[in-house]
């Protein structure tokens, strides 16, 4: 794994390194930081970081609290809408979904992640699915 990382996303891995626990990829081989370490430490990132987003083709990060304020926001906006629609002599138009910029769209199944509980949407964005 850490081969594949190091090829394709080479600056994620030194910005989640040092963020995530203070190590600075340029001393592999020096001060005890071994290669071995180094891909310990990568496995176990957080799937919030930098290299989870990237090797899942994200192009933010994005974890649980972001996508559940999307569907807060949306279910305002929702509920805005019908409280003016009910009111109004005049329907006004829907309003259009608030959508995570960076996301892709197998991430943006606004309808079916509005039915998970908390438990099974973390599952979901953990299995990278």
């Amino acid at each position: 794994m850490l081969g594949e990382v190091i090829q394709r996303c080479p600056a994620e891995l030194e910005a989640d390194l040092e963020e995530y626990y203070g190590v600075n990829l340029q001393l592999i081989g020096t001060r005890g930081l071994s290669l071995s370490h180094v891909a310990t430490l990568t496995a176990q990132l957080p799937m919030n970081s930098r290299v989870m987003s990237r090797l899942q083709g994200m192009q933010v990060r994005v974890d649980v609290r972001d996508v559940m304020l999307r569907d807060a926001i949306n279910e305002i906006r929702g509920t805005n809408y019908n409280i003016i629609a009910t009111h109004s002599k005049n329907k006004p138009s829907k309003p259009k979904p608030y959508q995570i910029p960076g996301m892709q769209k197998k991430h943006q199944s606004g309808e079916q992640l509005m039915r998970m509980t908390p438990e099974q949407l973390e599952r979901r964005l953990h299995s990278g699915h």
